[in-house]
């Protein structure tokens, strides 16, 4: 029994359907995918290959005039091709009433948002295309669940515990910097925290990752009430438990 349909497309006279066999999904763990491609009854087609790509939606922003805008962008955060040869199609021919299964395990980008989180509004989804003769077409997009890694659950947890709750998760375009480490692809992940710490105050902050071979840098945006933003980041062991996250983030906040 297949876990779950990623997505289900007619491409030409052909159908693709990707299939999920893995349990759970985290940043960086490999991922078990079934694909099936039928063709129809009467009709054979020229496939050229079988592509697939990881993709997620980053907020960024778009000068509209004399304005800027906000927009939401995709961005591929990984891509693998498959060749006629390697899905077992002679002379890259789909003959008509041939069924093809073809299993393929990926690894997920190591910095692929996580989706499985309380108030998260980032989106992670596989893409999957037969390169036929008349060009690419894709399928419709089918989510994934993504669930944090052992450092963000207790990252997360250790903010509930100082006071701070997520008020939203999301992404944005662009590259995260912090101290000796940089995020490699085009976007990173926002864990936005509020925390009221009186009556008519409260203070807010910003946690974002990025995972490293070995190690996460963890990188927080603090907003201070009279003296801007200020900034903490650090490189921390990919082993680090609750408590010295914890200790870390009391340090910052």
């Amino acid at each position: 029994m297949f876990k779950k349909l990623l997505a289900s497309v007619g491409i030409g006279s052909a159908k693709v359907d990707t299939f999920i066999l893995s349990e759970q999904l985290n940043p960086g763990s490999e991922c078990n995918l079934r694909i099936v491609i039928q063709a129809s009854d009467s009709v054979e087609q020229d496939i050229n290959g079988l592509e697939l790509a990881l993709c997620t939606s980053a907020k960024s922003e778009k000068d509209l005039g004399d304005s800027e805008i906000k927009v939401n962008e995709t961005v591929i955060l990984s891509r693998w091709a498959m060749t006629p040869q390697e899905l077992g199609l002679s002379n890259s021919i789909l003959e008509a009433g041939q069924t093809i299964e073809y299993d393929l395990t990926i690894s997920l980008h190591p910095e692929t948002p996580v989706t499985a989180v309380a108030n998260s509004l980032s989106k992670v989804w596989i893409a999957t295309g037969l390169d036929i003769d008349k060009g690419l077409d894709s399928s419709d997009k089918d989510y994934l669940d993504i669930h944090p890694t052992s450092f963000q659950k207790h990252a997360v947890e250790a903010m509930y515990e100082l006071g701070y709750k997520i008020l939203k998760v999301d992404v944005e375009k662009g590259y995260l910097r912090g101290n000796g480490f940089q995020s490699s692809v085009n976007c990173y992940q926002e864990f936005e925290f509020k925390r009221q710490a009186g009556l008519f105050s409260s203070s807010e902050a910003e946690l974002s990752f990025v995972n490293l071979d070995g190690a996460v840098g963890i990188l927080v945006e603090k907003d201070r009430f009279l003296g801007g933003d200020a900034y903490f980041s650090e490189i921390l062991p990919n082993s680090a438990n609750y408590q010295q996250i914890k200790s870390k983030l009391e340090q910052w906040l």
